[in-house]
């Protein structure tokens, strides 16, 4: 057989949890599209988002049963299950998502000797850097970091100053969720279930209340608007953290 034609397996990291967020949806229209390789996607804490992939029926799961960085043999015991994992089906390369993945994912990849990708979905900060447990895997460095932003790899290159390339990959969607939308409808629906006058002009913000998501800068923005009089903003999101 041509080694050329052999499709690579991949395996993906994420932290599991209850969020279901752009990173989740993402990750799952990534674990059925794939075409060029076969990807396995590597979950640490089982919870909404494990339930999530079930439902969309999304196969190559791989429950790794990790937990909080104080629940150390947790931790190792992720770590074991990963690299047995990986040695067994041949994985070539180690893509996380998510900082906690990238604690892990580090020592999976440098410990199986496989390349590594931190896909970084958000701002990377100093004082995130800066905490004890992100110190250890800033010395495994991946082979490439890849941002989902001009923004956030420009946060990478001025916190981080990685030696490795760091490229930019706008997330895709899967936009057949939406080919058979009636726009129209849509639209008149939820001015009825807000009760906004027919003539009202909608600004929506969809994403997680959180602070570097922006929902603060879309209400003075509006705040500050001529003929706000004439239009409304909806904010469309659950919060993540209990301070936000």
């Amino acid at each position: 057989m041509d080694k050329s034609c052999v499709i690579p397996n991949v395996l993906y990291l994420h932290g599991g949890g209850d969020t279901i967020g752009g990173i989740e949806t993402f990750l799952t229209d990534c674990m059925k599209h794939h075409k060029e390789i076969n990807p396995y996607l590597g979950i640490f804490k089982k919870g909404k988002f494990w339930k999530y992939l079930k439902e969309f029926k999304v196969n190559n799961l791989l429950e790794l049963k990790g937990g909080r960085y104080r629940e150390f043999y947790k931790s190792v015991n992720a770590i074991y299950q990963a690299i047995k994992f990986i040695k067994e089906n041949d994985v070539k390369i180690v893509i996380s998502h998510g900082l906690y993945s990238w604690f892990l994912g580090s020592f999976i990849s440098k410990i199986a000797k496989v390349k590594s990708v931190f896909y970084v979905h958000g701002e990377i900060k100093r004082s995130e850097i800066n905490r004890l447990p992100w110190c250890i895997p800033l010395k495994f460095k991946p082979t490439m970091y890849i941002a989902n932003s001009k923004f956030t790899a420009e946060s990478i290159k001025r916190n981080i100053k990685p030696i490795c390339p760091i490229k930019v990959n706008y997330p895709g969607i899967d936009s057949q969720k939406f080919e058979k939308i009636d726009e129209e409808y849509a639209k008149s629906e939820i001015k009825k279930i807000f009760n906004i006058p027919r003539d009202k002009l909608v600004f929506v913000m969809i994403g997680r209340i959180q602070e570097w998501k922006g929902q603060d800068v879309g209400i003075l923005a509006f705040k500050n608007m001529k003929n706000k009089d004439k239009a409304c903003l909806l904010i469309v999101g659950e919060c993540t953290f209990k301070k936000d």
